[in-house]
C-alpha cells in the first residue's frame, strides 16, 4: 500500500499520491506565484502575505523548498534594486519577508542570492564612508545591522571590506598621489576593521591596495610620521627601526666571479716507459675573469625605515640605506651595490617603485 506524498495518508497500491491532493498542490503553486509577485509589487501588506503563505503550506501542501524556489525571482529583483544611498527599509523588508515565509536562510539562499544581498549592503555602507556620505562609526553600525540580520560569515564580511578598499585605492590613485585627508581616511578604515595589510587576500595581491598602502607610507614619511600598519617579522630590529613593507617569495641573487686561463702551450711529448709520458715546453696564456649572477635563496625582503633585510631559513642579508652607493631598477626587482662590497646583489619578484621612492624620501629627511 502506497502513501500520499502530499497528505501522508494511504494512497492505494502502486500510487504515491491522491489525485485530489495533487490537484490542490498544483493550484497552490499557482497561488504561491501570484502572492509572491503581489508582495514584490507592494500590492499586499506583509501580514496578509504571511497569512496566505501559512494557508498554502497547510491546505495546499506547499513545501519550504517550493516557497524558496518561487521567491528567487523576487529576491533577485530585490538585489538588483539595491542602490546607494542604502535605505534602512531595504534590510527590514527582506527580513520581514523571511519571517513571513518562515523558511530558513540557507534554503532561501539559492544560487547565493542572500550572500549577494548582504555583500551589496555591506559594500554600499562602506562606500558611503569613503564618499563622505557617512562617518566611519555610522558605516560600521550599519554594517553590524546587516551582519546581525543576514547570515554573513566572518570571511564574507571581510571580503566586502577588502572590495571597498580596493575600489577606494583605485580612485585615490588616479592622479598617482594621495592627500593627507585620503591617507587619514584609509588608515582609520584599515585599523577600525582590522584589515592586515601584510596579509592581503590572494585575489588582491599586487593590486592597487598594495600601491595605496605604499603611497600612504611615503606620504606619512614626508610629514615626519611612520605608518601604523603592523608587520610581524622574525628579524631583529634596532632601536627606532620599524618594518614598513614586506615582499614575499623574493629571489636573492649575488654576483659570483669565476677565473680561468686562456692561451696556448708549446714543446713536445716523449715516452719515459710504458704508460708514462713526459711533456716539455711552456704555457703562454692569460687569466680571464667572468662574473654572473647566482641564485642564493628565496625568502622575504623586509623594507624598514633604516635597512633592506632579506630573510630565509638558511640565508640572511642586511643592507643599510646609508651604505647603498648604486641602484639599478628593473621591471621585476632591483640591483644594489653596497659600500664595502664589490659584489652586486639583485632581489627579484616585485615592483621596486616603493623602495626607490622610500630611499629618496628618507635621504631628503636625513
Amino acid at each position: 500500500m502506497g502513501t500520499c506524498k502530499f497528505c501522508g495518508q494511504k494512497s492505494g497500491l502502486f500510487s504515491n499520491s491522491h489525485k485530489e491532493c495533487e490537484i490542490k498542490h498544483n493550484e497552490g503553486l499557482k497561488e504561491l506565484g501570484t502572492v509572491v509577485n503581489a508582495y514584490s509589487a507592494n500590492a499586499i501588506h506583509i501580514n496578509e502575505f504571511s497569512t496566505k503563505i501559512k494557508q498554502l503550506k497547510r491546505e495546499k501542501y506547499i513545501t519550504d523548498a517550493e516557497v524558496a524556489s518561487y521567491s528567487l525571482p523576487m529576491l533577485n529583483s530585490f538585489a538588483d534594486s539595491i542602490k546607494r544611498p542604502i535605505q534602512p527599509s531595504l534590510l527590514k523588508r527582506i527580513n520581514d519577508f523571511r519571517a513571513a515565509v518562515d523558511v530558513k536562510w540557507n534554503e532561501l539562499n539559492q544560487n547565493g542570492i542572500i550572500d549577494t544581498i548582504a555583500q551589496k549592503l555591506l559594500r554600499g555602507y562602506m562606500v558611503d564612508y569613503f564618499t563622505d556620505k557617512s562617518t566611519l562609526q555610522q558605516a560600521c553600525d550599519n554594517a553590524h545591522t546587516v551582519t546581525s540580520t543576514l547570515p554573513v560569515t566572518a570571511d564574507e564580511e571581510k571580503n566586502a571590506y577588502w572590495y571597498v578598499l580596493s575600489k577606494a585605492a583605485t580612485n585615490f590613485l588616479k592622479d598617482d598621489a594621495i592627500t593627507n585627508t585620503e591617507r587619514q581616511k584609509v588608515e582609520a578604515y584599515i585599523n577600525r576593521l582590522s584589515l592586515p595589510m601584510n596579509n592581503v587576500p590572494s585575489v588582491y595581491a599586487k593590486s592597487d591596495i598594495d600601491k595605496l598602502s605604499q603611497a600612504i607610507t611615503i606620504c606619512g614619511i614626508q610629514n615626519g610620521q611612520l605608518p601604523q600598519f603592523n608587520f610581524t617579522a622574525p628579524i631583529m630590529l634596532s632601536k627606532g627601526e620599524q618594518v614598513l613593507w614586506e615582499y614575499r617569495n623574493v629571489s636573492f641573487y649575488q654576483e659570483k666571479t669565476e677565473r680561468y686561463y686562456s692561451g696556448r702551450s708549446g714543446g713536445f711529448t716523449f715516452t719515459i716507459c710504458k704508460g708514462v709520458k713526459y711533456r716539455t715546453g711552456q704555457f703562454k696564456g692569460h687569466p680571464i675573469e667572468q662574473s654572473r649572477m647566482v641564485l642564493v635563496e628565496r625568502g622575504i625582503l623586509y623594507v624598514t625605515n633604516k635597512n633592506l633585510i632579506f630573510y630565509s631559513q638558511t640565508k640572511g642579508a642586511k643592507i643599510p640605506f646609508d651604505k647603498i652607493i648604486g641602484i639599478a631598477p628593473y621591471s621585476d626587482g632591483i640591483e644594489i651595490l653596497k659600500d664595502g662590497n664589490s659584489k652586486r646583489m639583485t632581489f627579484a619578484g616585485f615592483d621596486c617603485w616603493f623602495i626607490l621612492n622610500l630611499i629618496s624620501q628618507l635621504n631628503n629627511t636625513i
